[in-house]
């Protein structure tokens, strides 16, 4: 299978400190991180095999902004920033920030937290947790930011800052915001 994007290199040490949840997969001569299992903070799995993305099962939350809501289904790649969704942003709503819940249990899953990408400024973030107790990933809930970030207390914390630097996008896609 050929992807549309190039894979940025996976820190070396890594793959010895994978949480739960997280593999590595080889495609072509391009090794890649993704989030094989993922939960909402009461354990509903956030992993849906009905749509895939890049050859693997994507990530379904439920979302709203603006005044609008649906499902939202993202890359399972660690960095790419792919997704599909089942609703349209109205005229007014450019990059809004998104409150995000649990499609099958409803919980809401974003947190107050700054974003340290330059030039985003939301003070909000959604929370996804690992299989492994004290796993998270907090992801940025500006609608097009791509400001991510993998958190475990046994994972080296270069390693954790190294992933977590990790995007990449497709072909001929830049992000609205300003490369780190």
């Amino acid at each position: 299978m050929t992807l549309p994007f190039r894979a940025p290199e996976i820190p070396a040490g890594f793959r010895h400190a994978l949480p739960r949840g997280i593999r590595i997969v080889t495609r072509g001569d391009h090794e890649f991180i993704v989030i094989s299992e993922l939960l909402c903070p009461t354990g509903c799995s956030l992993i849906t095999p009905t749509v895939s993305l890049h050859g693997e099962d994507a990530i379904c939350l439920k979302v709203r902004a603006g005044g609008t809501q649906g499902l939202l289904f993202l890359a399972a790649h660690w960095g790419g920033h792919k997704k599909l969704f089942d609703f349209m942003f109205r005229q007014g709503d450019a990059d809004p920030v998104i409150e995000a819940f649990c499609p099958h249990c409803n919980i809401p899953m974003t947190v107050e937290s700054r974003c340290r990408w330059p030039g985003c400024h939301s003070l909000k973030k959604i929370e996804f947790h690992l299989p492994d107790p004290g796993c998270r990933i907090l992801a940025c809930a500006r609608w097009g930011c791509p400001e991510h970030e993998l958190i475990s207390a046994a994972v080296p914390r270069e390693l954790l800052d190294s992933v977590s630097r990790i995007n990449f996008f497709g072909e001929g896609e830049e992000s609205i915001f300003s490369a780190r």
